[in-house]
C-alpha cells in the first residue's frame, strides 16, 4: 500500500498505536518553538523559524487573509495577554521568509527525525505498569506514574485554575496524554473537556474543541459532530447562541484526528459525512471549508471493489469524486480549493489505479491553468504530483515529470521549490532506470547552477531524495553524496550552511562527520550552528556530544539554538540533556527562557524532567504562563504516540495557503499550538 510518508515514517506510525505496552497512555509532542516566540494558545508553538537576531520571522504570503474568516460570536476573542509564537502568516521579512527552505523542514520534519523513538530507545525496560523506578530513571514515563500523578496533577490545574494559559496548557496535555480503554469514567478527561467547550473566553473554548479531537477517543465524535454542524447541540456545548466559524473550524480538525485512529470504517462514514456536509454548508467560511477539507484528507474510507455511484462518505472513491466535483464549484473558496487538492492528493495516493491517475490528471490541468492569479492552487498541485506520479512511463507520469522539471525554470520562487520536493518523492520510488536518474540529475544542475533561492533547496531535496531511497533499501548514490559534502564545505550563511546540513542529516552521510564538526565550532546562530548540530544527530556522530553538551549550555536564552542542540543529544541518546535544562526550567525567571526551555523538554524530555515539571506546576507563586508551558511539557513528555498530533495534518502540508485557524501567526492557530 501506498503512503504519503516514507516506508519506515508510516511504519513508526503504525508503531505508535501499539506503543501503549511499553509506555504511558497517549499524547503527542510539542513541536519546536523558533526564536521570536514567547509563548503559546494553550501553549503555542511559534510558525517556522525567523532569523536569530531578529524576533520577527518569515513574510507574510501575498494572499490577504480571506473576509469573514476572523472570529465570530459572542464569545471573547483571544486578548494577546499571553506570550504568543509568531507564524508565517504575520511575521516581518526581517527572517529567511515564507519561501526559505527552513519553513518547509519545520512543518515536515517531524518524521525523519522521530525524537520520540529516540527518547524511548534510550532505556527501553523503563515503562509499562511496574513499578517507576527512582527519580532519575530516563526513557518514557510508565503508565503508573502517568496515571497516579501526572494526570491527577493536570486535572487539579484544570478545575481549580482560571487563567487562560494554565487552562489552555492542562487541556492540550489531557489530550496528548490519551486515554486508555480500560480507564473509569471519573478519571476520565473527556467531562472536563466538554465543560472547557462553554468557557466564555473563544481561547478556550476552540482549544478544548481541538483537545476532544487529539484525544482520538470515540466518546469525543458525538461532542466534536454537533460542534462543526452548529446546531442546537452545538450550541448548548458552547452555551451560545451559535457556534462561532473558529470553533466549527477547530472542531472539523479534531474530527478527521479521530477519524485518522478510527478503527472501524463505519465509524470513518459517519465523520465523512459530517466533514463533506460542512464543506457545502452555506454558512461555512474559508476557514471552515479549509478545516473540513485537510480533515476529510485524513479520514482514509475503505475503498470499493466496485466503483458505485454512491454518496460522497461511502468509499474512497465516493469520496474523491465528490472533492473533485467540489473543487470547481463557485461554492468553493479560493483557499479551500487548495486544500482541496491536497486532500485529493492525500486520499488519491494508495486508491485503486484509475482513480489515482484520474486526479493526477486534475492536478496538471490546474498547473496548465492560465489563470495565475490562484498560486495557492498551483503550489497545492506540484506538491500532490510529488505523492501521485510515478516514476515509470506511464502517459500521465511523463508528463507530470516535464511539468515538475519545466517548474524549475517558473518565476515564483515557490514554485521552484514545491517542484523539487516532488521531484525527490517521484526520483526515491524509482529504481536505476525509469525516472530517477532524471529527477536526481535536474536536482544536482540546480544545486550547481540554479538561481541562488533555489540552491539550498536543491540541497534539502537531495538530501530527502537519498534518504527516502535508503529508508527503502537501496544503495545510497555516491555522487549526489560527494556533491552535497562538496556543496556543505563551500557554503556560507545561515541559508547555505543550513541548508547543506540538514541535506547530511537526512542523507545520513557519516563521513560528513568530520566537517559538520569542524562548522559547528565555526559558525554561530546567525551562520547556521543549530542546524548543524541537529545534522550531527541525524547522522549518529557520538564524538559531538561534549561540543553539544556545550552548545546547549550556552544556549539558554536562544530557543532555537537550544532547541536544536536538546534535539541532536537526544538523538544521540544522551541521557543528561534534559535533565539539565528541566533544572534551567526550574531556575529561569523570563518568560522568553521558560517558553524555549519547556518547549525543548516537550520534544526532549523524559522521565528524569517529571518531578521538576510537577514542582512547577504546582507552584502558585509563578506567572499562570509558566506554569501552562510546564503543563504542556508533561503531555509531550506523557505522550503515547511516537509522531506529533499535527504531522498528519502538516506532512505535505502547503502552508502557504493560510487561514486564521491554521495558522495565524499569532499563536493562535491550530499548527501553532503545543
Amino acid at each position: 500500500m501506498r503512503s504519503r510518508f516514507p516506508q519506515p515514517i508510516a511504519a513508526l506510525l503504525a508503531a505508535s498505536l501499539l506503543a501503549s505496552s511499553v509506555v504511558a497512555h497517549g499524547g503527542l509532542v510539542p513541536p519546536v518553538k523558533p526564536p521570536g516566540s514567547g509563548g503559546y494558545n494553550g501553549p503555542s508553538a511559534p510558525g517556522p523559524p525567523s532569523g536569530p537576531s531578529h524576533p520577527s520571522g518569515p513574510a507574510a504570503p501575498s494572499n490577504p487573509t480571506p473576509a469573514g474568516t476572523t472570529p465570530a460570536g459572542p464569545k471573547s476573542t483571544p486578548t494577546g495577554g499571553s506570550a504568543r509564537g509568531l507564524g508565517p502568516a504575520t511575521q516581518g521579512a526581517a527572517g529567511p521568509g515564507i519561501d526559505s527552505w527552513e519553513t518547509w523542514w519545520f512543518y515536515n520534519k517531524d518524521p525523519y527525525l522521530g525524537l520520540k523513538l529516540a527518547i524511548s530507545a534510550t532505556n527501553p525496560t523503563f515503562g509499562g505498569d511496574g513499578v517507576d523506578g527512582p527519580a532519575r530513571a530516563t526513557g518514557i514515563p510508565s503508565r503508573q506514574l502517568v496515571r497516579t500523578r501526572i494526570v491527577p496533577a493536570l486535572q487539579l490545574l484544570l478545575e481549580t485554575e482560571r487563567a487562560n494559559d494554565t487552562t489552555t496548557g492542562a487541556l492540550m496535555a489531557l489530550a496528548r496524554i490519551g486515554e486508555p480503554g480500560d480507564l473509569p469514567p471519573e478519571a476520565s478527561a473527556i467531562p472536563r473537556i466538554v465543560r472547557a467547550l462553554g468557557d466564555a473566553n473563544q481561547e478556550i473554548a476552540e482549544t478544548a474543541a481541538l483537545a476532544l479531537g487529539i484525544l482520538r477517543s470515540e466518546a469525543s465524535i458525538a461532542p466534536l459532530t454537533d460542534l462543526l454542524t452548529a446546531l442546537q447541540p452545538g450550541r448548548n456545548l458552547v452555551k451560545s447562541r451559535e457556534v462561532s466559524p473558529r470553533t466549527r473550524a477547530f472542531a472539523a480538525y479534531g474530527l478527521g484526528l479521530a477519524a485518522g485512529e478510527a478503527t472501524q470504517n463505519r465509524t470513518r462514514q459517519l465523520i465523512a459525512r459530517t466533514l463533506a456536509d460542512a464543506l457545502t454548508d452555506p454558512r461555512s467560511n474559508s476557514d471552515v471549508q479549509v478545516a473540513a477539507a485537510l480533515a476529510l484528507s485524513l479520514d482514509r474510507l475503505d475503498p470499493e471493489a466496485v466503483e458505485s455511484t454512491t454518496a460522497p462518505w461511502i468509499s474512497r472513491q465516493s469520496q474523491i469524486r465528490f472533492l473533485m466535483r467540489f473543487s470547481g464549484d463557485a461554492k468553493c473558496d479560493r483557499l479551500g480549493r487548495a486544500h482541496v487538492i491536497t486532500a485529493l492528493a492525500r486520499l488519491a495516493e494508495d486508491a485503486p489505479a484509475p482513480i489515482r491517475t484520474e486526479v493526477a490528471e486534475l492536478l496538471l490541468a490546474a498547473l496548465q491553468s492560465d489563470t495565475k492569479s490562484d498560486s495557492e492552487t498551483m503550489q497545492s498541485a506540484l506538491l500532490g504530483l510529488g505523492l501521485l506520479v510515478d516514476p515509470g512511463n506511464a502517459s500521465v507520469d511523463r508528463k507530470a515529470r516535464s511539468l515538475l522539471l519545466r517548474a524549475l525554470d517558473a518565476s515564483e520562487p515557490q514554485a521552484r521549490a514545491f517542484a523539487m520536493i516532488s521531484l525527490a518523492q517521484i526520483g526515491a520510488r524509482a529504481g536505476d532506470e525509469g525516472g530517477l536518474p532524471e529527477c536526481r540529475l535536474a536536482l544536482t544542475n540546480e544545486l550547481v547552477r540554479g538561481r541562488n533561492m533555489s540552491r539550498p533547496w536543491a540541497a534539502i531535496a537531495l538530501g530527502l531524495l537519498e534518504r527516502i531511497r535508503l529508508d527503502r533499501g537501496e544503495k545510497p548514490a555516491e555522487q549526489t553524496h560527494q556533491a552535497l559534502r562538496e556543496w556543505f564545505v563551500a557554503a556560507h550563511g545561515r541559508t547555505e550552511v543550513g541548508a547543506g546540513a540538514i541535506a547530511l542529516g537526512l542523507a545520513r552521510e557519516t563521513r560528513a562527520d568530520s566537517i559538520l564538526r569542524a562548522k559547528l565550532a565555526d559558525t554561530n546562530e546567525d551562520t547556521g550552528q543549530g542546524y548543524v548540530a541537529l545534522a550531527l544527530g541525524m547522522i549518529g556522530s557520538h564524538d559531538a556530544v561534549p561540543a553539544l553538551r556545550d552548545l546547549l549550555r550556552a544556549s539558554k536564552y536562544r530557543p532555537q539554538l537550544l532547541e536544536q542542540s536538546a534535539e541532536a543529544l537526544a538523538l544521540l541518546g544522551d541521557k543528561e540533556s534534559a535533565s539539565g535544562i528541566a533544572a534551567l526550567l526550574a531556575e529561569a525567571r523570563g518568560l522568553a527562557a521558560q517558553a524555549s526551555l519547556a518547549a525543548a523538554l516537550g520534544f526532549v524530555g523524559d522521565a528524569s524532567c517529571v518531578d521538576p515539571l510537577l514542582a512547577l506546576v504546582a507552584r502558585k507563586d509563578l506567572p499562570a504562563s509558566a506554569r501552562g508551558l510546564a503543563a504542556a511539557a508533561l503531555g509531550g513528555i506523557a505522550e503515547e504516540h511516537l509522531l506529533p498530533w499535527r504531522t498528519p495534518i502538516s506532512f505535505g502540508l502547503n502552508y502557504r495557503a493560510t487561514t486564521p485557524s491554521l495558522l495565524a501567526g499569532d499563536g493562535t492557530g491550530i499548527l501553532e499550538i503545543l
